[in-house]
């Protein structure tokens, strides 16, 4: 009853179309015909593009954009369907573009300049070997071929180095938590990611800062460098340019709160390609910043040096606590207040993202009664119990004793932490133990004399704290730089 209707309907449409259908026709094949439900038309779609290469598709299209021509042989539906793809690219002084959601990127015209933008941006100074998605983004915020995407996981899948490396060794394995929520502890425990297989935090570090506190640590280094006039900065102007972050050191990654609010300060955007936490081997491609170009060059040099300072101690205490694991001591590896004026913020930050406790911040979080505290009060315990008058209930108190009778004596006048400064290993491991023989619950913390060479010796049933001040005296900084990375399009012309 109702088939002709359909027929007729279907065929009005085709013909508007200036599409004729038949079984002989050997212009026009049908790939598919579609039918949503009764009483609806036929799709019919033109498979003249089918199987073509893209090199094909893309001189289609510069010569209908260019010269207005079809190629010779294709039908009204092949023309129609070949104007509906060209739509979506738009050709300005000679160079091809693809449009569409908001984006314009350049459009590859051959296979073989595809696969060297490939290897540019995989395993070239600018890739270090991302992976599929992040090889993916990088192209394609830049780039459009057709089959793009197919292609991309192919070559990943085929690159040797990849395959290799698919999963990056890392400084520190945590142990795993035993419930579904974060345990508290003193510090925040360094977890292995699921997606990175690299370094990461459980907790989110970055919001262990505080805003304002921040903005005034940029605020204070950018005037630092810049306090009157930027000639070279004027040089320049404010066209907008994108600079890319390499890592050329291997070493973890550490300090991306203290980079981002530098550049924010300064009206830049940073895209990180990596993870806080993540371990980096060179060349590795980190980030991306984007904005005026004088202003990319006005925050460089002081965002290179936060954020490799940062990097150098984050991978310093990472490899104390692999140590530390290594060696199944359950206790804790510490910094110190050894830290650099006007950044210990940045860097008590770093121990925390190589997985080892920043200690006390500062005077007021701990009470530390050392040498010369005790020789001023008169004795251990007479600073002891001055010290605790005025320390409230919610503050712990340390004293730091360079023998095991001081040791004894500061444990008996309520000391809640005993460091044992500068104690050879031998010395350390029995003082260490007669001490928790009688007073248990105290807490004790070997200091002074330790480093990444020696630090297995320091380890024992006894000693909860290892604290050492070369994590952020002594470490080497991770070498970064920052490449403003000026895309130049490749303009080919094709006869047709």
């Amino acid at each position: 009853m109702f088939v002709m209707p359909v027929i007729s309907v279907t065929l009005r449409c085709v013909r508007y179309m200036g599409c004729f259908i038949s079984e002989s026709s050997a212009f026009l094949k049908t790939d598919f015909a579609k039918k949503a439900g009764q009483g609806q038309t036929l799709l019919v779609i033109d498979s003249s593009m089918a199987g073509k290469s893209f090199e094909e598709k893309i001189a289609w299209v510069l010569a209908l954009k260019r010269r207005n021509k079809y190629p010779e042989g294709m039908n009204k539906a092949g023309r129609l369907n070949l104007r509906r793809f060209a739509a979506n690219f738009s050709l300005e002084d000679g160079t091809l573009f693809r449009t569409g959601k908001g984006r314009k990127v350049i459009v590859v015209h051959t296979r073989n300049r595809a696969l060297e933008l490939f290897e540019q941006h995989h395993g070239g100074p600018w890739g270090g070997h991302q992976g599929i998605f992040k090889t993916r983004t990088a192209l394609t915020t830049r780039y459009y071929w057709p089959g793009m995407t197919k292609d991309i996981v192919q070559w990943v899948e085929q690159c040797v180095k990849c395959q290799k490396g698919r999963k990056a060794v890392t400084l520190h394995t945590p142990v795993e938590s035993k419930t579904d929520t974060p345990v508290e502890s003193k510090t925040d425990t360094p977890v292995q990611s699921k997606e990175t297989d690299a370094m990461t935090s459980r907790l989110d570090l970055s919001h262990l800062l505080p805003p304002p506190r921040l903005r005034q640590l940029v605020q204070d280094w950018l005037q630092e460098d810049a306090p009157a006039f930027d000639p070279a900065g004027c040089a320049v102007g404010e066209g907008p340019e994108c600079a890319v972050l390499l890592c050329k050191s291997p070493g973890v990654l550490a300090g991306c709160p203290f980079f981002d609010a530098i550049f924010t300060e300064l009206g830049c955007t940073v895209e990180w390609f990596q993870p806080e936490g993540a371990w980096l081997e060179p060349v590795a491609r980190v980030a991306e910043v984007r904005g005026k170009a004088r202003h990319l060059l006005l925050g460089e040099r002081t965002a290179l040096n936060c954020l490799g300072r940062c990097s150098g101690v984050a991978t310093a205490a990472g490899r104390a606590c692999r140590l530390a694991r290594e060696a199944s001591w359950h206790g804790q590896v510490a910094g110190t207040r050894k830290t650099t004026p006007g950044f210990r913020l940045a860097e008590k930050y770093a121990l925390l993202v190589g997985g080892a406790s920043g200690h006390r911040y500062d005077l007021g979080s701990l009470i530390m009664l050392k040498d010369n505290h005790v020789w001023a009060a008169g004795g251990i315990a007479q600073a002891i119990q001055e010290a605790q008058r005025v320390a409230g209930f919610h503050l712990k108190l340390e004293v730091e004793c360079r023998s095991l009778e001081e040791a004894l004596e500061a444990a008996e006048a309520g000391s809640d932490i005993i460091m044992l400064d500068n104690f050879s290993p031998e010395d350390l491991h029995p003082a260490a133990s007669a001490l928790k023989a009688t007073h248990p619950r105290v807490i004790v913390e070997a200091s002074g004399g330790i480093s990444e060479e020696n630090i297995s010796q320091f380890f024992g049933p006894c000693i909860d704290i290892l604290s050492l001040g070369c994590l952020t005296q002594s470490s080497q900084a991770v070498d970064f730089s920052l490449k403003i990375c000026r895309e130049t399009p490749v303009q080919r012309d094709f006869a047709f």
